[in-house]
């Protein structure tokens, strides 16, 4: 009796020690990780290279935009021109007209007036964007959504300083629809490039 009691507890203490070590090792593989980690903080979604290639994909984005700026780039983003575009000559019609209403503000309650119309044609413009964007595929890309986002940013700016009283009468709706599709026949000039 003694010797079975003596064997069961060598027994349980062996698997004390067998339980203890698994935890150790899982312990130590816990730390090599967080260690590894540590060493490399470029883990995780974007990696360092990756990030610099985004960076570097961005100043390209940008030199390309300053050489479509001059009268041999404005010819060949003329020749991106598709038939989706129609949306943005829709909106660039309708930001026009309300550019011709902006003179009614010189009253009180005309320039309450051209507010409420400034938020319609900068909804009208949204809307015909969204058009644009998905009768081109525009929104499965990743890349493009990004650019969309500048894009819509520069509808923001652009519907702000229009709100500002003293210069809301200048032509700011019409020269932000003309930037918003400037850019967006860059982009498709470039994801042109790209595919090739």
């Amino acid at each position: 009796m003694y010797d079975a009691q003596k064997k069961q507890n060598l027994e349980n203490d062996r698997l004390k020690d067998q339980r203890k070590k698994i935890s150790e090792e899982r312990q130590q593989q816990k730390q090599d990780k967080a260690r590894q980690t540590l060493r490399n903080p470029s883990t995780g979604k974007y990696s360092k290279n990756k990030r610099r290639g985004e960076a570097q994909q961005a100043i390209r984005s940008a030199k390309n935009l300053a050489k479509s700026a001059t009268p041999w780039g404005a010819i060949s983003l003329a020749a991106q021109v598709k038939l989706s575009d129609a949306t943005y000559f829709l909106a660039l019609i309708a930001s026009i007209l309300k550019g011709i209403l902006d003179i009614i503000q010189a009253t009180g309650a005309g320039y309450a007036l051209i507010i409420v119309l400034t938020f319609l044609v900068s909804i009208f413009v949204a809307f015909m964007m969204i058009l644009a964007g998905f009768s081109e595929g525009e929104m499965k890309n990743q890349r493009i959504r990004r650019k969309m986002i500048r894009r819509w940013l520069v509808l923001i700016g652009g519907t702000a300083i229009e709100l500002i009283p003293g210069i809301s009468f200048l032509p700011i709706e019409t020269l932000t629809i003309l930037v918003i599709f400037f850019l967006a026949l860059s982009d498709r000039k470039e994801a042109k490039k790209q595919i090739q």
